[in-house]
């Protein structure tokens, strides 16, 4: 599955909603959506992630 910038995912039965801030060489970084701020994170295990309509 191909994510773009600003796609929300989440993993099942996750916590978090990420919003994805940027792509670079395979790697997905995003941030969390809430009060959580604005940290960036890599997502490992992309396959885990599914993609979601944004809040």
């Amino acid at each position: 599955m191909a994510f773009v910038k600003g796609d929300c995912l989440e993993r099942p039965l996750g916590a978090y909603t990420y919003q994805v801030a940027f792509l670079e060489n395979n790697s997905i970084y995003a941030y969390r959506l809430g009060p959580m701020g604005k940290k960036v994170y890599k997502l490992d295990k992309v396959k885990e992630f599914q993609k979601i309509q944004c809040p």
